[in-house]
């Protein structure tokens, strides 16, 4: 899919700790690990992959579900350098990726990953397909089957810190969207990050005249 770029800049802000890499001719030639924030770090991050000012044929990041600011961040901030350089803008979801990845060597399983307190986003796996991808409530994740944990915090719950991690580089996430292209989504301009939290309003009532 991205044969056809030189060069290519990744990143995946999803994450408690940004990462980002840069890819020559389809080959990882740095990836580097963020201990600041995404709104604090990214530009700094991307700069030093990229260049002043930072370029490339592709800029690829994760839309996730994950750490919304961070995703948010990271949508603007490539949407706007590859709009400066003419490049194309790609997006793909943390979780489908994870588990493609994990698929080379296991055939079934679910994906965790932490969501709001008390829920966890879940991905189940089989027959060489994404079966779900959903928001469960922690106490109701069953008891039986192969689960693995993909790391996006340093702190997460108990019941989810049990579970084997699952923590694919950039590079194989890379790989991953290389023989899996419907995978990545190409976007024309910035796009929000991903949520499989159901999202609930509230009827707003004005006050009472007092």
């Amino acid at each position: 899919m991205f044969g056809n770029f030189k060069t290519v800049l990744m990143a995946d802000a999803s994450r408690e700790h940004i990462r980002m890499a840069r890819f020559e001719n389809g080959e990882c030639a740095r990836e580097i690990l963020s201990d600041g924030q995404a709104m604090e770090t990214f530009a700094e991050c991307a700069a030093e992959l990229g260049g002043i000012p930072c370029r490339a044929d592709a800029f690829v990041f994760c839309e996730g579900p994950g750490s919304i600011l961070g995703t948010r961040t990271a949508s603007i901030s490539f949407s706007i350098l590859a709009r400066l350089c003419g490049a194309k803008f790609f997006a793909y979801d943390s979780m489908q990726c994870a588990a493609f990845a994990l698929a080379e060597n296991i055939e079934s399983f679910s994906l965790l990953a932490p969501s709001r307190k008390g829920y966890a986003n879940i991905l189940e796996f089989g027959e060489g397909r994404i079966i779900s991808q959903r928001e469960i409530g922690i106490g109701d994740l069953p008891d039986v089957g192969k689960f693995f944990l993909l790391c996006q915090r340093d702190k997460v719950d108990p019941a989810l810190a049990k579970y084997p991690k699952a923590d694919p580089t950039l590079a194989e996430i890379y790989k991953t969207l290389e023989r899996r292209p419907h995978l990545a989504q190409l976007c024309e301009a910035p796009i929000d990050a991903k949520s499989l939290t159901r999202r609930e309003y509230v009827k707003w009532k004005a006050q009472a005249p007092i």
